[in-house]
């Protein structure tokens, strides 16, 4: 459903034809009968219906889920907060175990995943971040990354010349005072 609204009435009309597919099958409706009552191309079509409708229907549990936790969470929260506030180091302890908790279970304290990028060239020295960043770009113009990962992966690219020319100023700097050096003991 990419680039769809899920609200629009296409969207609407395959989110309802889903359901029904997976209500004929739990009333012990074939994948066949299933297809030719609700217009499937093939068996396979009404199965991918069914596939579908029981994934949103596990996503709309676990967000249920959710808002009940969230609620309990609440609950012990407003018990525990008026002690923490008073200085009650066991209150604050139980506060603490809540809000971990509650991270834990809307994925506050997730790391991001790591981003995989193959096929750029290898950023061995500052010359080589030109096709990494150009690398880069052609990826997010084909979709294959986000602007904002590319933009993100682009800046530590950018932090990698910059240390890489420090590095290369630091050798040149003591280069030029080791020949001084020369000069003046000659």
């Amino acid at each position: 459903m990419a680039g769809r609204r899920k609200t629009s009435p296409k969207t609407i009309a395959v989110k309802e034809r889903q359901t029904a597919a997976l209500n004929l099958r739990k009333a012990g409706i074939g994948l066949r009968e299933i297809a030719r009552q609700l217009g499937f191309a093939s068996p396979s079509g009404a199965y991918e219906a069914i596939r579908a409708a029981l994934a949103e229907s596990r996503r709309e549990a676990a967000d249920e889920y959710r808002g009940v936790m969230a609620a309990r969470l609440d609950e012990l929260l407003a018990v525990a907060w008026e002690g923490a506030l008073a200085g009650d180091l066991e209150a604050v302890a139980a506060v603490l175990r809540i809000e971990e908790r509650r991270a834990r279970l809307f994925g506050l304290d997730r790391r991001e995943a790591p981003v995989k990028v193959a096929g750029l060239p290898k950023l061995e020295k500052a010359a080589d971040a030109l096709a990494v960043v150009g690398g880069l770009l052609e990826r997010a113009t084909a979709g294959e990354l986000s602007t904002d990962e590319a933009g993100q992966l682009a800046g530590l690219v950018g932090a990698f010349v910059k240390m890489a020319e420090t590095v290369n100023l630091e050798a040149r700097v003591a280069a030029l005072e080791e020949s001084q050096r020369e000069k003046g003991d000659a």
